[in-house]
């Protein structure tokens, strides 16, 4: 594949890197276990809000999603905060 400018070459990068960062993102959705099903909702009971979700919709948390009838884990794998601070410190 022969690339002529610049600009072609990121508009192709562009493509590869969303095709990327989507098949990322799906590779870590996990199925939840703390829900039960509720006629057409999903009572998520991981925490004491007990979200009620209809289909396509996220909690409170925005880390669990109702796909489908299906409870999964959007924040599956990923650190949910990152702090560097020494283990010990000086006085």
């Amino acid at each position: 594949m022969s690339i002529a400018s610049p600009f072609a070459a990121r508009r192709f990068l562009s493509r590869r890197l969303r095709r990327y960062r989507r098949q990322a993102m799906t590779d870590l959705i996990h199925p939840a276990r703390f829900f039960h099903a509720d006629g057409e909702h999903l009572l998520c009971t991981a925490c004491p809000r007990h979200c009620r979700l209809a289909d396509g919709q996220h909690g409170f948390c925005y880390v669990r999603k109702n796909q489908g009838g299906r409870l999964d884990l959007i924040a599956y794998g990923r650190p949910s905060a990152v702090a560097v601070d020494p283990i010990e410190k000086k006085p």
